[in-house]
């Protein structure tokens, strides 16, 4: 079975660089382009991995991490916050269970840390 990820990022050129990179070393991909959307999908599919950027317009990743939290099966969900480089807090995170941190969207970088995460080598 493939594992599935949900894109949460606001850019479409960077969504769909990591749909179509993910995909490529066999993952399912759901995208969403804000975080009201990313809180749809999380109910309507199982994820193995959530993947937000940090800067969305609207809710901000912090916020889509504490809504994500308070459903029961994704208290353990890994989530990898791409930061572009801005300071992160980590009192924003109380109880965050898995969250790992990426400074950088480049492709190459972004599967290798997903791969380190879901246990996948290639």
């Amino acid at each position: 079975m493939k594992k599935s990820i949900l894109v949460i990022e606001s850019s479409s050129v960077v969504r769909t660089i990591l749909e179509f990179s993910l995909e490529s070393k066999g993952f399912k991909v759901h995208t969403a382009a804000h975080g009201t959307e990313g809180l749809e999908k999380i109910h309507s599919s199982p994820y193995h991995l959530a993947i937000i950027s940090g800067d969305l317009p609207g809710l901000p990743g912090y916020e889509i991490i504490q809504e994500i939290r308070k459903v029961e099966h994704y208290k353990n969900l890994p989530i990898l916050l791409i930061t572009k480089g801005e300071p992160v807090d980590p009192e924003e995170f109380p109880d965050s269970g898995p969250l790992y941190l990426s400074e950088l969207i480049e492709p190459e970088h972004l599967i290798r840390q997903v791969g380190d995460i879901l246990d996948q080598s290639w």
